[in-house]
């Protein structure tokens, strides 16, 4: 009876919702979803006080009271309780130096993140204060994302230290009336979709799977070691004057760094695989302006859409970040279809993905929550600890020295291939923007490093070249020594050396009856396979010179 008494709502999930709650159930063990921040506050802080403070904004917000209930063959539902107690852990690292510190943040990290969350149970938060000197903290605030998405932190931080503020005597601010995040899931059960369905027919006709990211990109991860970490991270940054250049030229052609970095990443998928038609995911706020109030509404209310870009090498770059521009700007409204909706109106077979990779661009400063208010305390080095269930997760932080992290999937990319799609991705925003108006195939990706280790590391071929043999000679000497070797091999097809041999000589014999003499020029049309080495060594055995003719 007291658990009855203690539920304040029952109402049905976001498509969102919905949709983070199967992937949490299909891969517990993931970790996926699970987010961690974590930032260091300066200050004479009172602990009790900040401890209360965020107890408050529990009872304020709904949201942050919810859990999740389902059952086989029924819709889930979210439970709002009336009362929780938030897990609120206070420890002092004060004797432990600085390199043991940020050893013991990691751990906690990590063991927080396999700690995970029971979604049953409400709530779906809790925090860790690190008392690391006499006025330094390092605070921890893991949650689910099921409750709460990153434009929603700096909102609750705000209210947090107002809260703060006023029970430590400091400044008594009247928070502002709020919408509970039950009006929206009743705003978005009223919505028709009949617009957005042609919209995005239209906007996905003819496309049928993701762009493939070519070989050399696969992943390493021993699955059996439990110490290797699925999901891992790593992060490239752009000086100060890099930054404000990247900022300039977006400035002057009235764009956003937000289009320009997605423009950056349709380029490298495009490069990646070869494909010109390629589609990636973009998190958007969610947060329409048809809903009153929803600018400050706690919960989740961000969604990921396909984007999908047409990257044509002989289009002027300056048109077509144009046209992408318009695009995003049809797009905004409709973010708040699901995309599981969006999923089901596209032809991409069911079951498979729209795309492989998502862009999220966090423009929600958190320091700034603080800076208004008069409680004594800074926040610094903020950091987010952020696992989708996405292969790659590209994450823009615009500072003043922009910051761009890609968190990845170890089972299907390597380390080493990221480090180089990180240097590519700078590559590819700079020369955006050092050329006035370049064609996109002049774009520069590959980094300075990688060419000089193609022009020059790589191109010390200088070899002793024995001129009393020639090449189809010395070939013949391998033939009779090892005849069942394999020669040559092309997907599934392979010959020996024996078979190559006699091949070879059936051209030659042909092409002598053609007239093909020494010195005699011999065109070779033909795609990278068998036949083309057949050719090769045909020719120069009937004494031609082969001319290689691009298809």
């Amino acid at each position: 009876m007291a658990a009855q008494n203690n539920i304040e709502a029952i109402y049905p999930l976001s498509s969102m919702q919905q949709g983070i709650l199967f992937e949490c159930l299909s891969a517990p063990e993931s970790g996926a979803y699970i987010q961690q921040l974590v930032c260091t506050l300066r200050g004479n802080l009172e602990v009790d006080a900040f401890q209360a403070a965020w107890q408050g904004a529990l009872q304020r917000h709904a949201v942050l009271r919810t859990l999740f209930v389902w059952n086989r063959g029924e819709k889930p539902l979210q439970v709002v309780r009336r009362k929780v107690v938030l897990p609120f852990e206070f420890q002092d690292w004060r004797g432990t130096s600085h390199a043991g510190q940020h050893q013991r943040l990691q751990s906690l990290l990590k063991s927080d993140r396999r700690r995970g969350f029971t979604l049953s149970d409400a709530p779906l938060l809790r925090i860790f204060l690190l008392q690391t000197s006499h006025d330094a903290y390092r605070l921890l605030l893991s949650f689910h994302h099921l409750i709460l998405d990153g434009w929603s932190l700096p909102l609750l931080f705000k209210e947090v230290f107002d809260a703060y503020g006023g029970r430590i005597g400091v400044e008594h601010l009247q928070p502002a009336p709020i919408r509970p995040y039950r009006d929206y899931i009743q705003w978005l059960q009223r919505q028709d979709l009949s617009e957005a369905q042609t919209y995005w027919r239209q906007a996905l006709r003819n496309f049928h799977s993701p762009a493939r990211i070519a070989a050399g990109f696969t992943g390493h991860l021993n699955e059996n070691n439990e110490n290797d970490e699925i999901y891992f991270e790593q992060k490239i940054q752009f000086s100060s004057g890099e930054t404000a250049r990247l900022q300039s030229v977006v400035k002057q052609q009235g764009l956003t760094l937000s289009l320009f970095v997605q423009a950056a990443w349709a380029i490298l998928l495009s490069r990646y695989s070869g494909e010109q038609d390629v589609v990636f995911g973009l998190t958007v706020s969610g947060r329409s302006a048809n809903l009153a109030g929803i600018e400050a509404m706690v919960g989740l209310f961000i969604n990921t859409l396909p984007v999908r870009v047409q990257v044509q090498p002989e289009q002027p770059l300056r048109s077509w970040l144009k046209e992408l521009q318009a695009r995003q700007a049809e797009l905004t409204q409709y973010e708040h279809v699901p995309l599981s909706q969006v999923q089901k109106w596209s032809e991409i077979p069911a079951g498979a993905r729209l795309f492989e990779s998502i862009v999220v661009f966090e423009n929600y400063p958190l320091e700034a929550s603080l800076l208004q208010g008069n409680n004594g305390l800074t926040i610094e080095d903020v950091e987010a600890v952020e696992i989708t269930n996405y292969p790659l997760t590209v994450t823009v932080v615009p500072h003043s020295d922009l910051r761009i992290l890609i968190s990845y999937d170890r089972r299907h990319f390597n380390d080493a291939a990221v480090a180089r799609m990180l240097g590519h991705m700078q590559t590819i925003l700079l020369s955006m923007a050092a050329t006035r108006d370049p064609f996109i195939r002049e774009v520069a990706w590959i980094t300075p490093a990688e060419r000089g280790q193609l022009l020059v590391d790589w191109n010390q071929t200088a070899a002793e070249n024995p001129l009393e043999e020639s090449v189809h000679a010395m070939f013949e000497k391998q033939a009779r020594k090892n005849p069942e070797r394999i020669a040559v091999t092309s997907g599934a097809r392979r010959l020996t050396y024996a078979e190559l041999d006699e091949r070879a000589n059936q051209l030659a014999n042909y092409l002598r009856r053609l007239g093909v003499r020494e010195e005699t020029f011999v065109g070779l049309c033909a795609e990278r396979s068998l036949e083309i080495v057949i050719g090769i060594l045909g020719i120069l055995k009937a004494g031609g010179v082969y001319n290689p003719l691009d298809p």
